[in-house]
């Protein structure tokens, strides 16, 4: 069955599953294009090679041949039958059953065309379009058109049966050409001096009036002169009154109603009929246009109706003189005859149907091409000479009697005087026919003046027909178009970026050398929206990292750059190859909103509220002419590939979006299986949309938009997501780009595939960036597809080129996509039966085990972790793939298997078929799989230049199940994650995945048994102090007691431990019950209290060799208790206040105990603080103390005093001034024990950082958040820096230089020590502000040598730092200003105002509600595919599964349709593609 998913921003997909076996259709993928090519041939891109201007000139030759056959084969084949009726009504031999045969036909030749204009008009302007669109005509124009269709005809009727029958073939043949009367008469009059002097001097302009004046006034003499000599002629001669004057009414007649003047007449719109034209921006004329399907609707009726009654009278009463009634057959000649043609009149009646027909196609082709000149007006003009001269060839050499001659004798003077009528044609329009050009791909409403052709002259009514008249006015006004390359960038890589800055500069190129080769060419300029590109006055890595790459990737220079502060932040702008503009809109977050869609929202607003209404004269930009070309920010195209755009929405103002063919860029096994996705989508999904109705998405990464296309639903676009409606954040949020298409949809805009146009973007390379893609692609795909179909009445009374059928088309590939699951299991269950011949039972037994792990796996999408749900999916996936192969096997197997029977089965046919009975030797899945196969084989080939991508296919069918099984339930079951999924930073310190589940597991196991023994010892600091070893360590708490004198007396020592130990240093309460909670023997609390663990910040963080130290031996106890310290929270520092002595100093401590102690020893005072900082660990222990813990947190105080009185950490004055501006001063203390002493350290702080310090008022920590967010950020460079000195330099850590020194880290070679420093290292060496950590932590992970980019991102910060800064203009700011107030859709909304909890919940509800549905869908499926089973159609020859049969009908039906509506596209693209290429000169 088919299943297609079509995804989001250009990227279609489509599966095809075989519901039976897994049948896998056809891909395609574009090899990775490198960004050498983008060089190559800048604006036509490999279409002006020689091999293709070649082809062109040969597809010219070709179009020329045809064109010119069939025009003569028309004519020559209609002047048969004249002749030969002519000849059958001779006075003296009259042939009534020939006679009235040849009746028939020439009725027939004349009616077919008003038949094929019929139901083209009825289908292309009547049947389900609007009145709105395709108005119709006045009730003037209406009697206009009635009238001349009228006296048409009469006069066609006329010409036809009175005098071309009497007339000799050679001047028949010139006779045709004497309809450009009036036509000559309309073109002299519209000649005027003041159209052709504009631009030009005075005797040139009046040069090329005369000029035209004289061709015209010949033309006319020419034209009027022999009809005249001819029809004085012919009364002379046959001395018949009738026919001297038909000949020149019927002419006249003719001229007149095919004139320009007269169908323009006819097909005036009613203005009370179309009020969306103006909506639309079309123009009058635009709306003429589509007036003309409706009245040439009523005109071609009209003469179907008219054509067999005139043409009754004329025949009977004017012909045969009432000798003949062709209706009353005579009654030796029945209806039979009259219509058992012979084989000639057979062969030269179709002839003339095919050969009108053809020729008007080969014609409208040709045009379309750009090669009008060689399909059009040289075989027209020569169709006349050509016609004649096989004429005067065959005069004598007549063997089959095609040609017979008429009543009137030939005469080299009639023939010679109507030779004048040709020359008179070719004066007439061949000038305006040479010289007449139209867009590529220009609709026919644009090419000819109405949709319909002639089958007696066909030549002539389509040298009339031509649209010529506005051929100077676009010499004399070319209305230029302006387009806007508007991309969005986030957190794209330099390897990106620099791929579409050289496109981006590709463009420029083309657009330098148009602006040399014309003056009035198309203007482009390129403008990027930067998400979080500044922070208030800072540019943000990834915004300095795309300036870096300007003058590599455009070549231009950084610092000419004009650099303008904007309401939004920041707009830097140069000249890309001095013709074209170029501009960075850089964000800042805190004053306007963020991501891709409202940075959309923000280059529409600029361009249609701005731009446009503030063009000037020069542009003349209007919604109509002016286009926005969106791209993403890693996009690879080429010049020609944005032109080509351009030319489909040139061709029809109803085009409001057109989207070009997206190819994958990456490697692997992911990106194989995304370039058969991608191709699969456009081959069969996008052209299937374009053909049979409208295209349903253009992405955002490369589509073009009409600027006026978008003004209609930029307010709707522009609205807020409800809280209460989780399918609109589906569609809004998840799907901007379809949301966005859809609303044009709705507005009745028309979008179109190009396939010519070509661009390359990357895509996801490993499984979780793909899955997380989808995730959104998937849902919001879906949502929209469903707004679609709820929408369909008014969405088809909207648009006219969406109808019922082409809903009904999207909803079975909306089903089928939510029975995918099914379908998968289905396929394995009967891959397994045909490889294996396992029983009935078994394939239940398959399909039941299958359908319970996909809802085992729905479950644990709801309640797992994000990480674990993806790796759970991954295993799946490479399990499945296996059960894969298996499927491609047994389907194999049976194909071999069907193909083996159906030769054997030949001659058992053979005798079956002559006893009555029919045996059809193939299954249905045969039958299915090879249709698929011979389909897509075909499509491949015609997509040639892609072709070989149908390799991937073999990846594609293997991840089936991974792709529409699994992929669909991780994206129903996630449909309450908001994230974006890619491009994200990472969520630090949240646990997930396979390690932390890893690690739950080990530590269980660990504590019960006692197993899996691996040194959990962490890293630890070396100390290089001249007393120490290199090998002793600060951590330890333990160093070898050097005899020296002792700081304490030994009396006053040992009373003061007995003392301490009994009384102060019990085991606390809290402790024996963590010990309890734990689970530990009652002896190690004993142990715990020995070496002053007595306390749980004690504890804390106490590692596997500590326990060790004071004597649990177990290895299980010692990982159980590890784990539980490693939960509790870590010492950092109490608020004690102003540490005044070393009383306080010790009471931080939790150590007061020791005051005793360090008074006897001498430090009492806050001077005395400065002189602990010499105290060693042998000191204190000679001071007696000896406690493990207690030696430690000593330490961790004394290295603290370091900096508690240091002036370099002291509040400097920008943040003391920062405070009293946010009015907190009072936290002035908070700030500085956490460090936070500059503005620098400040700088985008959040709330929960705020509280951190100690600010407990909720607003208050809000608005310093959004404070802290305008200031300079604190960008750390990647370096090696002299010395450790210069490091902390570097980092404003200065004050721990000392600090470091004697934790031994000094010379330049000592910082690769530092590169293995943790947190809770630099705690132990005495750092314990929050700040302080953090910024020597971020240092510590920038100590590596910078690459090249990231010196060069550097060299432009510092050269930004030195451009100018100015003011946006006055008008600017006020549009920004304006769009950013209150109430303003762009506006940001604080966090702390949205809702989020009520859409949370509805969410939840839809995916509750979605899983459920699509739970019972699919097992609804499966039981239907396996109850509806009759074993009794078997005795009949009929398939036994008649509902799978059925089903599998239907959707191989639909891949019949796409088959066909890609035939079709590729017929277009093929047409479009050669009309791109350039001919040699």
């Amino acid at each position: 069955m088919n299943v297609p998913y079509q995804r989001m921003n250009g990227e279609a997909g489509a599966f095809q599953v075989n519901a039976e076996l897994g049948s896998i259709v056809g891909s395609e993928a574009e090899p990775e294009l490198k960004l050498e090519t983008l060089n190559r041939g800048r604006g036509r891109v490999g279409t002006n090679t020689r091999s293709f201007r070649a082809v062109k000139v040969a597809i010219g030759a070709l179009l020329f041949a045809l064109v010119l056959s069939a025009t003569v084969v028309s004519k020559l084949t209609l002047i048969s039958m004249t002749s030969r009726l002519g000849s059958a009504l001779v006075a003296d031999v009259v042939v009534p059953g020939t006679a009235v045969s040849l009746y028939w036909q020439l009725l027939f030749v004349i009616m077919v065309p008003q038949c094929v204009t019929f139901v083209r008009t009825m289908l292309r302007g009547v049947c389900g379009k609007r009145t709105s669109t395709f108005p119709w005509p006045t009730y003037r124009a209406l009697a206009v058109g009635i009238v001349s269709s009228i006296f048409e005809v009469i006069a066609m009727t006329c010409l036809v049966f009175l005098v071309l029958t009497h007339l000799p073939k050679i001047s028949a043949i010139f006779t045709m050409n004497g309809i450009f009367m009036v036509q000559a008469v309309l073109d002299l009059r519209r000649v005027k001096c003041c159209d052709l002097l504009h631009g030009r001097g005075i005797m040139r302009g009046l040069n090329a009036v005369l000029e035209n004046k004289v061709s015209r006034i010949a033309g006319i003499v020419l034209q009027l002169f022999p009809i005249l000599a001819v029809a004085v002629y012919i009364g002379v001669i046959t001395r018949d009154v009738m026919l001297p004057v038909t000949l020149p009414l019927c002419l006249l007649v003719i001229s007149a109603v095919w004139s320009t003047g007269c169908q323009r007449l006819g097909t005036k719109a009613s203005t009370r009929t179309h009020p969306e034209a103006s909506a639309h921006n079309w123009s009058s004329d635009s709306t003429r246009l589509r007036s003309r399907y409706k009245s040439n609707f009523l005109n071609s009726a009209i003469r179907i109706i008219l054509y067999p009654f005139v043409s009754y009278i004329i025949f009977r009463y004017a012909l045969t003189h009432n000798r003949i009634d062709p209706w009353c057959l005579h009654e030796s000649c029945s209806i039979a005859d009259v219509f058992t043609w012979s084989g000639k009149d057979m062969a030269l009646f179709f002839a003339q149907i095919l050969g009108s027909f053809l020729g008007y196609i080969f014609a409208w082709v040709s045009c379309c091409m750009g090669l009008h000149r060689w399909g059009l007006a040289i075989p027209l003009f020569l169709c006349t000479p050509v016609s004649v001269a096989i004429c005067v060839g065959v005069m004598h050499h007549d063997t089959f009697g095609l040609f017979q001659e008429n009543l009137v004798e030939v005469n080299r003077i009639v023939t010679s005087t109507v030779f004048l009528l040709w020359l008179g044609q070719m004066l007439v329009v061949g000038y305006s026919i040479w010289k007449e050009k139209n867009v590529i791909l220009a609709k026919d409403s644009s090419m000819f003046v109405s949709p319909h052709y002639d089958g007696v002259l066909l030549e002539q009514q389509i040298l009339l027909n031509r649209k010529v008249e506005d051929v100077k006015k676009k010499q004399i006004k070319k209305e230029n178009k302006t387009v806007f390359v508007c991309s969005t960038m986030y957190r794209e890589d330099s390897d990106e970026m620099e791929q579409m800055l050289s496109s981006i500069h590709n463009l420029a190129s083309y657009y330098s050398e148009e602006k040399e080769k014309n003056k009035t060419c198309d203007n482009f300029e390129s403008h990027i929206f930067f998400d979080g590109g500044v922070n208030g006055d800072s540019l943000t890595h990834f915004a300095l990292q795309l300036v870096s790459l300007l003058e590599t990737s455009l070549g231009v220079d950084v610092r000419v750059c004009q650099r303008l502060k904007t309401p939004y932040g920041y707009r830097l702008s140069w000249l890309v190859e001095n013709v074209m503009p170029f501009s960075i809109h850089l964000k800042d977050n805190t004053k306007i909103k963020n991501k891709k869609r409202w940075s959309q929202v923000m280059y529409m607003n600029y361009v249609l509220n701005y731009r446009i209404p503030a063009s000037n004269n020069t542009t003349h930009m209007t919604g109509n002419n002016t286009f926005i070309l969106t791209t993403d920010a890693d996009i690879q195209f080429t010049a020609e590939s944005a032109v080509v755009l351009l030319d489909m929405l040139d061709s029809d103002p109803q085009v409001g979006a057109v989207c070009a063919r997206t190819h994958p860029q990456g490697s692997g096994l992911l990106y194989w299986y995304q370039v058969f996705d991608y191709a699969i989508g456009h081959w069969f999904q996008k052209a299937a949309e374009h053909i049979l109705g409208c295209v349903l998405c253009c992405p955002g990464c490369f589509s073009a938009f009409r600027c006026c296309a978008l003004s209609s639903v930029l307010e709707t676009y522009s609205t807020e997501v409800s809280n209460s409606k989780a399918t609109e954040f589906l569609i809004k949020d998840m799907g901007e780009d379809r949301w966005l298409c859809t609303l044009l949809v709705k507005k009745g805009w028309r979008l179109e595939y190009c396939a010519v146009s070509e661009n390359h973007t990357h895509c996801p390379e490993d499984f979780d960036t793909f899955f997380k893609q989808r995730r959104r692609w998937i849902p919001s795909t879906v949502a929209n597809l469903s707004l679609l179909i709820t929408q369909a009445s008014e969405i088809t009374r909207g648009n006219d080129t969406v109808s019922i059928l082409f809903v009904l088309f999207q909803s079975v590939l909306v089903f089928s996509t939510a029975i995918s699951p099914a379908t998968v299991i289905l396929v394995i269950a009967s891959g397994f039966a045909s490889a294996y011949k396992v029983s009935d039972s078994s394939v239940i037994a398959i399909i039941v085990l299958l359908l319970l792990l996909s809802i085992a796996y729905g479950l644990f999408c709801i309640y797992g972790k994000p990480q674990q749900q993806l790796d759970v999916a991954k295993l799946a996936s490479f399990i499945l793939v296996i059960f894969m192969g298996v499927v491609f096997a047994g389907n194999l197997k049976n194909m071999i298997y069907d193909a083996v029977s159906l030769i054997q089965d030949c001659s058992l046919s053979e005798t079956c078929a002559k006893n009555g009975t029919f045996i059809f030797p193939l299954t249905p899945s045969t039958m299915y799989l090879t249709l698929f196969t011979l389909l897509f084989i075909v499509a491949g080939l015609v997509h040639f230049n892609e072709f070989s991508c149908l390799i991937h296919g073999v990846w594609y069918f293997l991840a089936l199940p991974s792709g529409y099984l699994l992929l669909l339930i991780y994206s129903v079951a996630n449909l309450d994650d908001r994230s974006w999924g890619t491009r994200e930073a990472s969520a630090g310190g949240q646990e997930g995945g396979v390690g932390s589940f890893r690690k739950y597991v080990d530590s269980y196991f660990n504590n019960i048994v006692g197993f899996w023994n691996k040194n959990k010892t962490p890293d630890v600091i070396e100390k290089k102090t001249p007393d120490q070893s290199p090998g002793s360590t600060i951590q330890s708490g333990i160093a070898p007691i050097v005899a020296s004198h002792p700081i304490v007396d030994d009396a006053v020592r040992c009373q003061y431990e007995t003392l301490v130990n009994e009384r102060e240093f019990k085991l606390s309460d809290q402790v024996r019950q963590w010990l309890a909670d734990v689970e530990c023997p009652p002896e190690y609390a004993d142990m715990f209290e020995r070496h002053g663990y007595f306390k749980l910040s004690f504890i804390a963080g106490m590692t596997a060799e500590d326990l060790e130290f004071i004597g649990i031996q177990s290895r299980g106890y010692v990982l159980r208790l590890e784990k539980a310290a490693r939960d509790l929270p870590l010492y950092s520092e109490l608020d004690c206040g102003e540490i005044n002595n070393v009383g306080i100093w010790l009471q931080c401590l939790e150590l007061q105990a020791y005051w005793r102690l360090f008074e006897a020893a001498g430090y009492k005072t806050r001077a005395d603080l400065e002189n602990l900082k010499g105290l060693a660990e042998e000191d204190l222990q000679r001071m007696g103390i000896h406690m493990r813990a207690h030696l430690g947190r000593l330490k961790q105080g004394i290295n603290r005093i370091y900096y508690l009185h240091n002036s370099q950490f002291k509040l400097h004055q920008d943040v003391v001034q920062w405070l009293k501006t946010n009015d907190c001063i009072q936290y002035a203390q908070h700030f500085e024990r956490e460090g936070y002493f500059n503005s620098r350290f400040i700088a985008g702080l959040k709330s929960k950082d705020f509280e951190a310090i100690g600010i407990t008022e909720r607003g208050l920590r809000l608005r310093l958040e959004r404070e802290a967010k305008s200031l300079p950020a604190f960008v750390i460079q990647k370096g090696i820096p002299l010395d450790v000195r210069t490091w902390l330099e570097s980092l404003e850590m200065q004050g721990y230089q000392e600090l470091f020194a004697t934790a031994g880290y000094k010379h330049k070679g000592d910082l690769e020590s530092l590169k293995g420093l943790k947190a809770d290292d630099l705690k132990k060496l005495g750092i314990l502000k929050k700040a302080h950590l953090q910024r020597l932590m971020e240092g510590i992970d920038r100590l590596t040598y910078p690459t090249e980019g990231e010196n060069k991102v550097h060299e432009t910060k510092t050269i930004l730092q030195g451009v100018t800064v100015d003011d946006a203009d006055a008008a600017e700011s006020a549009f920004w200003e304006s769009a950013l107030a209150v109430g303003q859709p762009l506006r940001p909304i604080e966090a702390s105002f949205k809702s989020d909890a009520e859409l949370k919940v509805a969410l939840k509800t839809l995916r509750n509600a979605t899983l459920a549905v699509l739970l019972l869908i699919n097992i609804m499926w499966i039981v239907l595919l396996y109850t509806l089973q009759f074993p009794e159609l078997v005795k009949y020859n009929l398939p036994s599964k008649a509902f799978e049969s059925l089903f599998l009908a239907v959707y191989a039906l639909i891949i019949l349709v796409q088959f066909g509506a890609m035939i079709a596209h590729r017929g277009v693209t093929l047409v479009h593609y050669l009309a791109r290429v350039e001919s040699t000169s």
